[in-house]
């Protein structure tokens, strides 16, 4: 069971998304800072590109709506 811990965590993060926190949990880690789980975890980079393209996205979302919002001010 010892050996299949890594491959558990790095499914749970990595392929199935969970939190950290969730995956903590599940290895029954107990340490703050999840400094233990993160060893067990294989780093996936895919998840940070994914959150900075999501933050990207919502950004010039908001900068169209509000550029949006100008123009109907100009024309009011």
């Amino acid at each position: 069971m010892l050996n299949f811990r890594h491959p558990f965590a790095s499914l749970a993060r990595n392929s199935c998304r969970l939190s950290k926190d969730d995956v903590a949990l599940a290895l029954n880690h107990v340490d703050e800072g999840h400094r233990t789980t993160d060893i067990y975890i294989a780093k996936d980079w895919k998840i940070v590109d994914e959150v900075q393209e999501k933050v990207v996205e919502l950004l010039r979302e908001l900068d169209t709506q509000s550029k949006i919002e100008v123009r109907k001010l100009k024309l009011a």
